[in-house]
């Protein structure tokens, strides 16, 4: 039997290599001892925690929507995300029943970070608005969304929700047996009333507003 050459014996692998054969440049794959094994294990690895990403957010998620929503919106990892928000888009209607005492969109917005990721909140509220839920719908506590994204103090999502369309002039409707809390106020209002009772600079959100 020939003798396997030296470049092949300090580590390097030839591919279907025979003694006898020559040797041609382009049929040798020069990897370093160990590479192909480590590359090995690291595509196995993360298939497997695509795969469990996967099994968690599918076993997790059918309890219930507003679970899709954190996922969709502050998953810590890409695919969890994407897996969310495409579960979301699949839904049939408007899973309000899953955000009780507020709304779909009103739990987008009590959520909704003023960072660089706003855009996630405004894909997946974009995605719920397609699955029929109502951007001006009020919660238990009386506010819409919009009224909510005031309270929150958030200028971005106020932004995101006039632009499709949310109604300013809608008044809170505070429940019965609030009586000393009852006020009637449009989104306005309601942040300039916030503005002076709570000494939080509400300029942004009054500025989108106005």
């Amino acid at each position: 039997m020939g003798e396997v050459p030296n470049h092949l014996r300090d580590g390097k692998v030839a591919a279907c290599y025979h003694p006898g054969q020559p040797m041609l440049g382009r049929d040798v794959l020069r990897y370093p001892r160990g590479q192909m094994t480590l590359r090995s294990t690291i595509v196995s690895a993360l298939s497997v925690v695509v795969v469990m990403i996967c099994v968690y957010v599918f076993s997790v998620a059918r309890q219930s929507a507003d679970i899709l929503v954190v996922q969709a919106t502050s998953g810590s990892v890409p695919p969890v995300r994407l897996i969310a928000e495409t579960m979301l888009a699949r839904l049939e209607e408007c899973p309000n029943e899953d955000f009780h005492p507020t709304t779909a969109i009103g739990f987008i917005i009590a959520g909704w970070e003023q960072t660089g990721e706003s855009e996630r909140f405004s894909r997946v509220l974009d995605v719920l608005l397609t699955r029929g839920c109502e951007i001006d719908s009020y919660g238990e506590r009386g506010l819409t969304p919009l009224h909510s994204a005031v309270l929150f103090n958030n200028s971005a999502a106020v932004v995101a929700l006039l632009r499709r369309g949310a109604d300013r002039e809608l008044t809170t409707a505070i429940p019965n047996g609030a009586e000393d809390r009852d006020i009637s106020l449009n989104a306005l209002s309601f942040a300039r009333y916030l503005d002076d009772v709570s000494g939080e600079d509400r300029s942004a959100v009054i500025a989108a507003l106005d």
